[in-house]
């Protein structure tokens, strides 16, 4: 008794307790502004705002193109974790100007800055947050991670509230990219002492070798299953025309955001586990099973509160059940995905797994595009769980054999 004590108080004491109750900071923060843009803006106005944020998303994991891995994972000593830094920012800058005629030419050029904002120095999983994991330690990332999330948040809110604009976090983020990139550059006089200016190429030659070794399938995982979870989105933006489709927009992302909330638990005890499986592979069936039942009970918690919201406050969203609970099935194929995903990447098996993303997202995109001016939102939501189911027995059909051993 008095070592399962110890050991809880170890744990509540813990740096890594801190930063998890970080991230769910972080989550609950990204909700909150999600509830109130659909409190407070009209249909057509959410439905922007949602094209917005996830144009925001998709765009800042091309231009980081896979900076915050390679920071975590390869860079060992202070002096080549600052080089490498300026390096990706570098890179991440030219990316950006390499991207921004196409993003003209859709409309969508003034999402660029919010993009370097979110992928270069945001509270997720960015340049600076791997930069801090690495050159100091969890406490710093989780601070930051609170700091910045609270205050786009509360500045998009703001934005919200006297406002009503849909533009509402892109501004947040202009503001945040002064300030931040303000106080970064404050801190360049303590990195001083680390730069090598006269090296830079040798670390971008290392860097250039990283990414275009083992690297660069992990990387086009990542932008394909991101690209997975806005394609839906965009699909409804582009084929309808004018206001229609931001109403259209947000009759889908209200269900599918609030079903997203079913991954953030499953999610992070497969992150807790990951080590575990890649020391006993036999580890892999208790993983699951944790997860399958995490999975079911979360799946009880979303499905009240989509009930609650649409009875209680947003009744403008009460014809979208059946939509949510054809999502909330391929949301729960996709946490049970998660195990067998992370077999994949165990077993440096990167490039089926890419075969398999590829597929499933090119299915995904066709059958869309083609069955939408037929059926609707609806089919979009039927063939992205149909996407997700297929690809849960696709990877459990990849790792049979390794799991039988």
């Amino acid at each position: 008794m008095y070592f399962r004590k110890s050991m809880i108080k170890k744990l509540l004491g813990s740096k890594y307790l801190y930063y998890a109750s970080s991230i769910f900071f972080g989550r609950g923060v990204e909700y909150l502004l999600f509830f109130l843009a659909a409190y407070f803006l009209n249909d057509a106005s959410f439905g922007e705002f949602e094209f917005y944020r996830r144009a925001i998303e998709f765009v800042s994991i091309i231009i980081v193109f896979g900076a915050p891995t390679i920071l975590i994972s390869f860079p060992k000593s202070n002096r080549s974790k600052v080089n490498m830094l300026i390096i990706t920012i570098i890179l991440t800058l030219f990316i950006s100007l390499l991207l921004s005629p196409l993003l003209l030419c859709i409309d969508l050029g003034f999402v660029l800055i919010a993009a370097f904002f979110w992928g270069a120095f945001g509270y997720g999983n960015s340049i600076i947050q791997a930069h801090h994991l690495t050159f100091y330690d969890s406490n710093v990332a989780a601070k930051y991670k609170v700091l910045v999330s609270f205050f786009v948040a509360a500045l998009s809110i703001g934005v919200l509230y006297f406002f009503r604009d849909a533009r509402a976090l892109i501004y947040s983020c202009y503001v945040a990219l002064i300030i931040v990139t303000g106080y970064k550059l404050k801190s360049m006089f303590f990195y001083k002492n680390y730069l090598q200016f006269r090296n830079l190429k040798r670390y971008f030659t290392y860097y250039k070798n990283l990414l275009l070794g083992g690297s660069f399938t992990l990387v086009l995982n990542t932008i394909i299953n991101t690209a997975f979870m806005v394609s839906d989105i965009f699909i409804i933006k582009y084929i309808e025309q004018g206001e229609v489709a931001n109403v259209k927009v947000a009759q889908y992302s209200f269900p599918l955001t609030i079903a997203n909330i079913l991954l953030i638990v499953p999610f992070s005890v497969f992150q807790v586990d990951i080590e575990k499986i890649k020391s006993d592979i036999n580890a892999f069936k208790v993983t699951y099973r944790k997860i399958l039942f995490y999975t079911l009970i979360m799946a009880l918690l979303v499905i009240s509160i989509y009930y609650a919201s649409i009875y209680l406050i947003f009744s403008q969203y009460s014809n979208t059940a059946c939509i949510f609970i054809i999502i909330l099935i391929g949301k729960i194929a996709q946490a049970l995905s998660l195990p067998y995903g992370g077999i994949t990447i165990i077993k440096r098996m990167f490039y089926q797994n890419l075969w398999i993303n590829s597929f499933v997202f090119l299915m995904n995109i066709g059958l869309s595009y083609w069955l939408y001016s037929y059926y609707g939102i609806l089919i979009i939501a039927v063939i992205s769980t149909l996407s997700l189911i297929l690809r849960y027995f696709l990877l459990k059909f990849l790792t049979k054999n390794i799991l039988r051993k």
